[in-house]
């Protein structure tokens, strides 16, 4: 590298935020409210070391001679569950925002997207794979919609609906509904949010217990309050006597269980339910309301701790959803499958019991034009600087009383296609669909010696009055930040990630053609490795756009998984082995997802190796919950993290947490403001 050169911004308060994923951007959004001005005089300026924002979230659109051109090429896949509040609130309150602008005069990038609506669409068919009788056979859940609520839609306030002692009375209520379905009966209470089981299919002649006393039980519950005494021994009673018919159902009926997949299913789902309750009351969650209590362990033996059986936590339904769209492998071994309990837990009750709309939500284009321009742009609109290419290399602190502050940042420079001032984005026109018009998107991969020209070096003073948010991965900690307090020491220490891959296959033939058993826009999980998930992404193969030669795809599927560990895809050879991994399997390992699938029926394909600590996936092994540092520690006086690796009421790798940690950092900078988290 070059010498470096050392400047010092003259302007005080400054607010500097590292890194263009969306916990940073969520904190440049929320910091950027009205009267920023006042409390960063020198401005909120943005550094990001690509020509492109997003983090793991960021996509581009791929050059013009590939077979499918301008095709969207993604880090992963990137589907958002119907109960991401907050992040579904970000955006909406982005599109809020340029929309009031427009009628100020302000003319907006693009016009193919106006209201967060057009760029979502409801997915409510998930499936996990079973290996049974030596053939994969597909576990299909309908999750029921509702077309009258929608994510983005405000909640009302102080409404309960995320406490511990709420998501276990809902999930007694859902575990009753599945007994019920399970005996062919109708409940006596109200369905739960959810029933994946038609009783019309599934009938067992037998007396059932009138179930009145239990919903009475239960409305009791819901309306005491949350944590009291009283609350969770009216739940406890409902739990035994669940406990007890469903006993006595598998007691009576444990042959047709086992023979019948689909009642087995049905009565492993209710199994899980009926132990994550129990586990929730007797170790003292709903009493405390504090999750972290069952942190110390896996969810899979908790969940055997309070009862569930071997089989049942070994189901498809749970690996899908808990441990395969999570990554949650330690050292990226599928042998190895690890995730806190308290994680775990609370987020499948939080996604299976909190959804609105629909369970899923795909988006109808790529993650950087969906998510990322219409923030761009309104942070742009708001006067934040952006300053692309430009690489955190060194952060170095000094001494300053009882705790250390920041007194330098250095970059690395890097190349980037003209992303400087307020330019805005190229578009994309799309002749139909849901976003049909002009479509601002992020341009192509820039050339690879681009991404491996060493820049010279930029030192940046820090000014007394000037604040930071580390918006970084954590696995960057440790090479970054200089001689830290001990408590970004430990984040740095205990929280792990792992490599992912990716794989993205555009077919001259529609699902049904490869996959019989499938439907449009399904999500399927548990399957064998190396891609133990797929996701059909119906509406992106019937993207149509203006001057494109090629005939659109008849299908596009996402492939994701984790990726072996110690691989560096930017070495060749390394490189290579990665490929032809992801060829053997594309070759000779479809056959049991896709039953009639054919090589001919893939006209194009973008793979992607996330290995380097930028890109790789944060994990929630057990045990790791106190290591990580909450948005508002302020150990480094001037430096506040931001991230999915932070402390929030999520504690997971997903976009819902990293959106929650960015308004804490912000809710934090801006004291003045008042920033409501949704869930808290």
């Amino acid at each position: 590298m070059t010498s470096a050169h050392t400047h010092t911004h003259t302007h005080g308060g400054q607010l500097i935020i590292l890194g263009g994923g969306i916990a940073a951007l969520t904190t440049a959004f929320y910091a950027s409210e009205p009267d920023h001005e006042q409390v960063f005089p020198g401005g909120i300026h943005v550094y990001e070391m690509t020509d492109v924002l997003g983090g793991k979230g960021a996509s581009r659109r791929g050059s013009p001679d590939h077979a499918v051109q301008n095709r969207i090429e993604e880090h992963g896949l990137h589907v958002w569950f119907g109960s991401y509040d907050n992040a579904f609130a970000l955006l909406a309150g982005c599109q809020d925002y340029l929309n009031r602008e427009q009628r100020k005069g302000y003319k907006r990038w693009g016009t193919a997207m106006r209201d967060i609506s057009q760029g979502f669409r409801p997915c409510s068919r998930v499936a996990a794979m079973d290996f049974e009788g030596g053939a994969w056979l597909p576990w299909v859940a309908d999750f029921p919609e509702d077309s009258s609520e929608r994510p983005w839609d405000p909640r009302r306030e102080n409404e309960d609906f995320a406490s511990p002692a709420m998501l276990v009375a809902r999930a007694l209520r859902l575990a009753e509904s599945f007994l019920y379905s399970i005996t062919g009966r109708a409940s006596a209470s109200d369905l739960a949010h959810a029933t994946l089981l038609d009783p019309a299919i599934l009938p067992i002649p037998m007396r059932v217990p009138n179930t009145a006393p239990l919903s009475a039980v239960l409305g009791r519950a819901l309306a005491a309050s949350t944590s009291s005494v009283g609350s969770v021994t009216l739940m406890s009673q409902l739990l035994r006597v669940l406990a007890f018919a469903s006993t006595q159902v598998r007691a009576r009926f444990d042959e047709p269980v086992r023979e019948h997949a689909g009642l087995r299913r049905g009565w492993q789902l209710v199994d899980l339910l009926l132990a994550a309750v129990r586990g929730l009351i007797d170790d003292g969650v709903v009493s405390t309301g504090k999750i972290a209590l069952i942190d110390g362990i896996d969810l899979r033996g908790w969940l055997v701790l309070h009862g569930a059986s071997e089989e049942s936590v070994s189901c498809g339904l749970l690996k899908a959803l808990v441990y395969d769209l999570a990554f949650a492998y330690q050292d990226g071994d599928p042998d190895k499958p690890s995730c806190s309990a308290a994680s775990g837990v609370y987020g499948l009750f939080r996604l299976l019991l909190t959804y609105r709309g629909a369970v899923m939500w795909k988006m109808n284009a790529g993650m950087g034009e969906i998510v990322f321009a219409p923030i761009y742009e309104a942070l742009l609109r708001r006067g934040v600087h952006f300053h692309f290419g430009q690489e955190v290399k060194i952060i170095q602190l000094e001494a300053s009383g009882e705790r250390p502050r920041v007194k330098e940042i250095t970059f690395a420079k890097r190349p980037v296609q003209g992303r400087e001032g307020k330019q805005p984005l190229p578009t994309v026109t799309v002749e139909d669909g849901p976003l049909a018009g002009e479509l601002p998107h992020w341009g192509s991969e820039p050339p690879a010696e681009w991404k491996a020209a060493e820049g010279k070096l930029d030192r940046l003073r820090i000014g007394g009055h000037d604040m930071i948010v580390y918006g970084l991965p954590v696995g960057t900690i440790a090479g970054i930040v200089q001689h830290p307090p001990e408590s970004w020491q430990r984040c740095a220490r205990e929280l792990k990630t792992t490599s992912t891959a990716a794989v993205q296959l555009w077919l001259n033939v529609p699902v049904i053609r490869y996959a019989p058993w499938a439907s449009p826009d399904i999500t399927v999980g548990a399957y064998t490795e190396p891609f133990d998930t797929w996701a059909d992404m119906a509406v992106l193969s019937g993207e149509t756009l203006a001057g494109a030669s090629h005939v659109p795809p008849e299908s596009v599927a996402y492939f994701t998984n984790v990726a072996p560990s110690g691989f560096d895809s930017s070495k060749p050879a390394e490189k290579a082995s990665l490929d032809a991994w992801v060829g053997r399997f594309l070759d000779k390992g479809l056959g049991g997802l896709w039953p009639t699938y054919d090589t001919g029926f893939v006209i194009d394909k973008y793979v992607r190796f996330n290995c380097d600590a930028t890109s790789r996936y944060t994990l929630s092994l057990p045990g790791t919950l106190a290591a990580r540092l909450s948005p508002d520690d302020a150990s480094i006086r001037n430096l506040r993290p931001a991230g999915d690796w932070t402390r929030n009421i999520i504690n997971a790798g997903c976009i819902e947490a990293a959106v929650i940690s960015g308004m804490m950092a912000a809710r934090a900078l801006r004291p003045d403001r008042e920033l409501r988290i949704v869930g808290e």
